[in-house]
């Protein structure tokens, strides 16, 4: 075989483990499902491969049914469009402050590292009957009882809200960081003012990133099973929801593979510091000034409102009452202490571990892989390979997890651990291409070319060179996919076997009894693990900056 014939093959061979994966795990389990929606449901539990529009009839026709889809798309447009209220003048504070945007961006983000089981259930503490709202009002005496806050519309919003209010700000933020300062400068030389300048300039030039945080918003929160789950009532399921009851309870497969059709086709088309104030020096200064001191106070609401779950959690898992509620009645660590005496929730967390560090080995290797082969090879298709790549990312989990589910059970592959591996591989996989392809991007090509003009091979070249100067990106990669495997619940509740848990999945089951007070502290050991891990990621990558810059010094 000839040197060119060589390599115009290497990156099909790092490309084919990850496409491979992504083709039978995703695409074509999605193909099957939107085939097997129009199969014949003939028992519990079985279907006949004869052609029928009765399930597509019902999911459109039957009042049920037809509520439930109003209902999901009109909570996830309400929750898009206060993501979007919330989270612009945000990520607007945030590119305009004058240094410290990268700790501001962080401490934003952080809650986003947080259990997302964990950030849903601590709105039940705070606007129980019993919880810090009630109580408070109680206390100041503007009220005489408690008010009924929970199981309802509202909150199955305010939890939306609070889930994807990251996504949202980080959209908006690298769309406002790309637009060039001095065009708002010379807006304001030709006599605009700076409110005007935002909404001729800023504004228009910012669409594409408020509108891909919309669309993530929107499809997410569309997607989404957990949030009404917890916190609303029996009027207000949703899309997953239905598909969770038809699968897992009715055993009505091809309903379940309806109800995923359309939102995989609509998912695809979606792949295409504070500073002090100066006194102003006129009455229109002092309004934009005035303008920017309202931001920040928004900005601050803002954080408070991420954080406040959070320490709610936090709090109850040391409060000595058994009932979980305010006011508290004391310090304890008892129930920490019950804690780790709880067999269930041991061999659940076991098993998390487990799962996240096979998930985070498995995915890593495969987008080290693609990552090399999409940057350092000139690959024919490369956008639309990247895009197949990512694909996982685009596709609501829920779809994901019945699509992979029913074509697996179809072929006569039932539930295990090595499903639930499967499942967290290809939806994880996406998140470590796209961080260590940008940072690959970053590293000189020409001192790769250097070593191997000194008789390096290719391999040698990769191990002595390139993953030194990789290794931050594939340690983040790598947390990130620990990190979304640990805390994932969606997937994992349709894909376990029998018998076996994860901590959100464990934490659910115990939700769906009663609250215990040692979930409180099961809360406080995962926001510990899912916020710190990231934080000592970042540290670490920070000394390994330094130390390279101190040894450069040298």
């Amino acid at each position: 075989m000839s040197i060119e014939a060589r390599e115009a093959r290497q990156p099909w061979i790092l490309l084919s483990p990850s496409l491979t994966a992504i083709t039978l795990l995703l695409f074509v389990p999605l193909l099957f499902i939107l085939v097997y929606s129009f199969w014949l449901r003939t028992a519990v539990g079985d279907v006949e491969p004869a052609f029928s529009l009765e399930n597509w009839r019902d999911a459109v026709t039957d009042p049920f049914y037809r509520d439930i889809l109003l209902n999901t798309l009109k909570i996830a447009a309400i929750t898009t469009v206060v993501c979007a209220l919330m989270g612009y003048p945000a990520a607007y504070f945030i590119a305009r402050a004058r240094g410290n945007k990268a700790f501001l961006l962080l401490l934003l983000m952080l809650p986003f590292w947080i259990s997302y089981i964990i950030r849903t259930m601590s709105w039940i503490y705070i606007l129980g009957t019993s919880g810090a709202l009630n109580t408070t009002l109680m206390w100041l005496g503007l009220i005489d009882e408690p008010i009924q806050m929970l199981y309802n519309e509202t909150t199955v919003i305010l939890g939306l809200v609070h889930f994807l209010l990251p996504f949202m700000v980080l959209n908006v933020y690298v769309s406002l960081e790309g637009i060039d300062r001095t065009l708002e400068d010379a807006a304001g030389s030709l006599g605009a003012t700076k409110w005007q300048a935002f909404l001729q300039v800023v504004l228009p030039l910012s669409l594409p990133g408020l509108a891909a945080g919309a669309l993530l918003c929107f499809v997410l929160g569309a997607g989404t099973y957990i949030t009404p789950a917890v916190l609303g009532g029996p009027r207000d399921a949703m899309f997953a929801n239905l598909v969770f009851e038809a699968i897992i309870t009715q055993l009505n497969w091809p309903l379940g593979g309806d109800a995923v059709a359309a939102p995989a086709g609509g998912a695809g088309y979606a792949g295409d510091g504070l500073q002090p104030f100066p006194r102003p020096r006129s009455v229109d200064e002092g309004a934009q000034l005035m303008g920017w001191r309202a931001i920040q106070i928004w900005t601050v609401l803002v954080y408070l409102f991420m954080f406040l779950p959070i320490v709610v959690v936090v709090m109850l898992s040391f409060n000595d009452s058994q009932f979980g509620s305010f006011p508290m009645t004391g310090l304890s660590l008892r129930w920490f202490e019950e804690l780790f005496q709880n067999e269930a929730i041991l061999r659940a967390l076991r098993t998390s571990l487990i799962l996240g560090l096979l998930t985070a080995l498995i995915s890593t290797t495969l987008g080290v892989l693609a990552s090399l082969a999409l940057v350092r090879y000139n690959v024919p298709f490369r956008n639309a390979i990247s895009t197949v790549l990512i694909a996982p990312i685009l596709v609501p989990e829920v779809v994901l997890a019945v699509a992979l589910l029913l074509f697996l059970q179809f072929l006569g592959v039932h539930k295990s651990f090595t499903l639930l591996l499967l499942g967290h591989v290809i939806f994880t996989l996406p998140f470590v291409i796209l961080v260590v392809q940008a940072r690959l991007m970053g590293i000189r090509r020409d001192v790769e070319e250097a070593a191997m003009s000194l008789g390096a091979s290719p391999i040698q070249t990769f191990f002595t060179i390139t993953l030194p100067l990789l290794t931050p990106a594939v340690a983040a990669g790598a947390l990130f996919a620990f990190t979304i495997s640990f805390d994932d619940i969606t997937g994992t509740l349709f894909w376990k076997p029998g018998g076996v848990e994860t901590v959100p999945t464990q934490i659910f089951a115990m939700l769906r009894n009663s609250i215990s007070p040692e979930i409180n502290a099961l809360g406080s050991l995962m926001i510990m693990i899912t916020a710190g891990l990231p934080i000592l990621g970042m540290a670490i990558s920070r000394w390994l900056s330094v130390r390279k810059s101190r040894q450069q010094a040298k």
